[in-house]
């Protein structure tokens, strides 16, 4: 898949065509990031040049020249710091669309509503600047965007425990071999080893923002911690990076979003972040009794979003995606897309995995047992899987026409009464709406 380029509802560009409207006849205009002009050109001459070539007439030129001139107020421009904020104010004036390419990282998170950050030609991740620093979506997005990067830490299978940064650690990954991502300012540093530190030659030490950025390196693997506070240590001693109990994020080894299933791993810092902000939402409805998942990462949402005295239950696990469990989506995909799109279908079952039926028939048996019981609003803390299930059963919808739910998302399902369920709510967030989550 190419892709297309999509100009006010009419395409301009199809690459899986391999046909392209004529830019001269596309309507639009290309500024580059250079802020390049013609040098043997007035200013006048470089604002009149593109209207030349469109055949403008000279009366409408010049008063077309007069009119960018005022509202650039071109003659004030001092730096490139000042350039920024000229080109958003414009942005602002005109309401026009703007497409603006930088490899200047603080340049699209000041300037953009929107970001897509791109690898290798390939869109890894888009959505605003705070979605790109509060839940990466890849490794490569999560260690570009932000200063200093987020640490990216190995995490390899040893024995019945696993070896973080190449120490034995209590912790439970989504795999065997996989990356846990630590933000700077979850690390600490200090002199004293623990069953939690990793030991770093220290490289450097700089003020930041009133706190110390600290970095320590060994073996390949650089750490970055921002503290309020260092030892009294110099360059090439060795410190302790005392990491957290748990990632802020877990990416596979190409740095990929992963299928989880049954994987019994700890809420996502962005799936905390969601379910706080959820917390108010449910309160207000109220609900008379809950039940949930006894997964660790629903089991922490139903805590955080203010669940009261859930029932803990594995008949509300995910699905069970078997030896695609902890696997990256698009490794999957590109293995087989038909075997993933019937998984999704509820049609293909992988390797060791469970078929849609059973797990369609122990979830709705947890459902229609704690309907048996008057209940005003059952809340239902589940896994996206779950959720599709319900709605298949009760709505008639089938799974490979519903999107996956974003973390700590609500959705709700109006039943009972003698009338035929009804789907009030789906995929409900306070703060913004999602519709890229993955499975």
């Amino acid at each position: 898949m190419l892709g297309q380029i999509v100009f006010d509802g009419e395409t301009v560009s199809d690459g899986d065509r391999s046909w392209a409207v004529d830019p001269a006849k596309r309507n639009s205009g290309l500024v580059f990031q250079s802020y390049a002009l013609w040098p043997h050109m007035s200013v006048r001459g470089n604002v009149e040049w593109p209207l030349k070539v469109m055949k403008m007439p000279k009366i409408e030129r010049a008063a077309r020249i007069n009119e960018v001139l005022n509202l650039l107020e071109i003659s004030q421009l001092a730096d490139r710091v000042e350039m920024r904020t000229e080109l958003m104010r414009l942005h602002r004036a005109t309401g026009a669309t703007t497409v603006y390419v930088t490899h200047d990282q603080i340049e699209a998170m000041t300037m953009a509503t929107h970001v897509a950050v791109m690898n290798h030609g390939k869109v890894q991740q888009f959505g605003t600047p705070a979605d790109l620093i509060n839940a990466p979506e890849t490794a490569f997005v999560a260690t570009f965007v932000g200063t200093p990067p987020n640490n990216m830490i190995p995490v390899v299978k040893n024995g019945s425990g696993y070896k973080v940064g190449g120490r034995a650690m209590q912790l439970s990954p989504p795999s065997d071999d996989c990356l846990a991502m630590y933000r700077a300012e979850k690390i600490s540093v200090s002199e004293t080893e623990s069953a939690v530190t990793l030991p770093m030659e220290l490289v450097e030490t700089s003020a930041i923002a009133g706190r110390t950025m600290v970095t320590g390196l060994r073996d390949g693997l650089r750490l970055t911690a921002i503290v309020d506070s260092t030892p009294p240590v110099r360059s090439g001693d060795t410190v302790q990076f005392s990491l957290p109990p748990e990632p802020d994020c877990w990416f596979s080894r190409t740095g990929e979003r992963r299928l989880q299933g049954q994987a019994d791993i700890g809420l996502s810092e962005r799936g905390r972040s969601q379910a706080d902000a959820l917390r108010s939402v449910i309160t207000g409805i109220g609900h008379c009794r809950a039940v949930s998942s006894d997964l660790r990462r629903v089991s922490e949402t139903a805590q955080r979003i203010g669940a009261e005295k859930p029932r803990f239950t594995e008949d509300l696990r995910e699905i069970d995606v078997g030896d695609w469990t902890g696997r990256p989506i698009d490794d999957i995909r590109a293995e087989d897309e038909a075997a993933y799109l019937g998984w999704r279908a509820g049609t293909f079952v992988p390797p060791g995995g469970e078929d849609w039926a059973p797990f369609a028939d122990r979830v709705c048996a947890v459902i229609e047992d704690e309907l048996r019981n008057s209940c005003q609003n059952l809340l239902v803390v589940c896994h996206g899987g779950v959720i599709r299930a319900i709605l298949q059963r009760y709505l008639g919808l089938a799974p490979a026409c519903v999107i996956p739910v974003a973390p700590a998302s609500l959705s709700a399902l109006r039943m009972g009464n003698g009338k035929l369920p009804r789907l009030e709510l789906f995929n409900y967030l306070p703060d913004s709406l999602e519709f890229g989550a993955p499975d």
